[in-house]
């Protein structure tokens, strides 16, 4: 990631001092050692070859420019090709008083190429308790998406929370529970509803709207089965005359929904194949 504006700090500028002296991009680090100084270059190293020169003799010469800049107390060489710079006391205040002054904002940047970026941060799912880990991720999300605007980006934080479930218990039919033919007529009953609610809706709300779906469950050469299926629709339309227009268009929802438009029972009556296997 490259931030512009290194000028808008103290470090910065002394970059850009010493590269205009030695004619190219000069990065200063902390040295390993605390004897070494407080920052150091190895720029003469790398412009050793392109010069056809001594590293040592390129990093003398910066070493004098550097150690005539304000706020450099000592400048020295090290073998073999280092330039270590030591810093006033004086220099330090300044940056000091230069943070402070900055607030919140000192270090922040301009990316080079901004783009907008969006940070997906945690996944929860209603029908159970989030996780360790998905709070440790909306905390790490967060911290992500705040470095990203710091330098610069526009960033949206996007964070998944998947409202469409629920749990149920299902049974095998000796209690109240749902059974596995109970949610499958549920299934057709719940789709070819929505079907037909959609439709007629658009003439007028129904004053009441229920549906049933009956079935034989059987068990023959072919195993067990439902035979039999019947969709049966109690709907009650307000008086008047959007009301009659929605009762008009009644039968051909239902009929649109059976013959088109509701994917469960039409793949139970297409008969579709199933293959079950093992992960």
């Amino acid at each position: 990631m490259e931030v512009r504006d290194s000028s808008a700090t103290a470090l910065g500028r002394l970059e850009e001092e010493l590269s205009r002296a030695a004619g190219a991009e000069v990065s200063l680090e902390r040295p390993g050692k605390p004897e070494h100084g407080d920052y150091a270059t190895n720029v003469a190293l790398r412009l050793a070859g392109s010069q056809r020169r001594a590293p040592l003799e390129i990093a003398e010469e910066l070493r004098q420019t550097a150690a005539s800049l304000a706020g450099v107390q000592d400048a020295a060489v090290a073998p073999p090709g280092f330039v270590n710079l030591r810093m006033a006391p004086a220099w330090y205040g300044e940056a000091l008083a230069e943070m402070l002054s900055a607030g919140g904002n000192y270090g922040a940047g301009s990316a080079e190429t901004r783009g907008r970026i969006q940070v997906e941060m945690v996944s929860a799912n209603p029908t159970g308790p989030i996780t360790v880990a998905g709070a440790r991720n909306g905390a790490y999300g967060d911290s992500v998406a705040r470095l990203l605007e710091f330098t610069g980006h526009p960033v949206e934080r996007e964070y998944y929370a998947n409202d469409r479930g629920g749990q149920i218990t299902i049974g095998s039919g000796g209690g109240t529970d749902f059974t596995p033919v109970d949610l499958l007529l549920a299934g057709i009953g719940g789709c070819t509803a929505a079907d037909v609610d959609v439709l007629t809706a658009r003439r007028a709300e129904p004053d009441s709207f229920e549906i049933a779906v009956d079935a034989n469950k059987v068990r023959d050469e072919s195993g067990n089965h439902l035979t039999d299926i019947v969709v049966t629709f109690r709907i009650r339309f307000p008086e008047g005359e959007q009301g009659d227009k929605a009762r008009a268009l009644l039968p051909d929802a239902v009929k649109k929904s059976h013959d088109r438009l509701c994917t469960v029972s039409r793949t139970v009556e297409l008969g579709t194949e199933i293959r079950s296997t093992i992960a």
